[in-house]
């Protein structure tokens, strides 16, 4: 079974909550997406526009270009948890 760890609970720089839900799933594959997920409902939207384009040339212009791990509006939070 593959679990899809995204959402931006799961961008924070800490693995706490990835490491403690796995835990919960022996022999599950966690999964991190490359793009965050409205690349889907953007490529949809082109699509139905009639506008021909790929995930590799709508990813740069998304706010999570630079892909770290992190949530882009508080990666540099310094939480505790």
């Amino acid at each position: 079974m593959r679990v899809v760890l995204i959402g931006s609970v799961f961008a924070h720089p800490t693995e706490r909550l990835a490491d403690a839900t796995m835990a919960e799933l022996p022999g599950a594959i966690p999964v991190r997406p490359l793009v965050p997920p409205v690349s889907g409902a953007l490529l949809l939207a082109l699509d139905r526009l009639g506008v021909k384009a790929d995930a590799g040339a709508v990813a740069p212009g998304l706010p999570f270009g630079e892909l770290d791990g992190r949530s882009a509006a508080w990666a540099a939070s310094h939480s505790r948890a």
